[in-house]
């Protein structure tokens, strides 16, 4: 059986964006909740692929969504 779990994506992104862009938040949420792939991986990947500022934020939005994703 199938299970629901929330995350306040929208509001992590804008928090730490300024923007509602949530498909980092969303990584973070799909990392959590499969396990098909660690937070340091993601971490690893982000930091090789985006400028240090942007990295830093995006990896902020995926490390906190990661942490506030919760089973209903």
């Amino acid at each position: 059986k199938g299970k629901v779990w929330a995350v306040p994506a929208t509001e992590i992104a804008i928090k730490i964006l300024g923007m509602p862009i949530t498909n980092t938040a969303m990584l973070g949420t799909v990392a959590r909740v499969t396990g098909i792939v660690s937070l340091e991986s993601i971490e690893k990947v982000v930091k090789e692929r985006f400028r240090k500022d942007v990295a830093e934020k995006n990896f902020a939005v995926i490390k906190e969504a990661y942490e506030e994703v919760k089973p209903e």
